[in-house]
């Protein structure tokens, strides 16, 4: 009888603390996106004059210094398959800042985005690359994307 008690008891303390790290996890899964703050664009424009490739300087700010440098991902509009949204991100700081803005300036290479995007992108398509937040947008074959 010892026994069944003693292993009811080990079972019942493993579920719970194996639900209470689930809850855990799931919670911080879901915060992911709360822990991020859009960078604000003040504009876009290739990164080289002569247009050879397809980089774009980004540059606008983000709310304060404590702010990393964002970083760019890139996402496909569910209304418009055809149309790529470039998104910049920063992780939200956990330390106490002062200063209300920090500028920032970025290279985003389209080509390298779209590869790290993994978007299912055809050679054939033109897409129309825009900005989350700032009124731009590009048309690009999908050939110069993959390559």
């Amino acid at each position: 009888m010892k026994y069944i008690i003693y292993t009811f008891y080990v079972v019942t303390v493993l579920l719970f603390s194996g639900f209470a790290r689930a809850n855990t996890l799931m919670a911080m899964v879901k915060a992911d996106e709360q822990f991020r703050s859009p960078a604000t664009i003040d504009s876009v424009g290739f990164a080289d004059p002569n247009h050879q490739t397809l980089d774009l300087q980004i540059t606008g700010y983000v709310p304060n210094p404590c702010y990393l440098n964002p970083s760019a991902i890139l996402i496909m509009d569910k209304n418009d398959p055809n149309t790529l949204i470039i998104r910049l991100i920063s992780p939200i700081p956990t330390t106490f800042c002062i200063q209300r803005i920090k500028d920032f300036s970025t290279i985003v290479s389209l080509p390298q985005l779209a590869q790290a995007s993994q978007l299912p992108l055809e050679d054939k398509a033109i897409y129309v690359v825009k900005t989350e937040g700032f009124d731009y947008s590009l048309q690009v074959s999908g050939q110069d994307l993959n390559n």
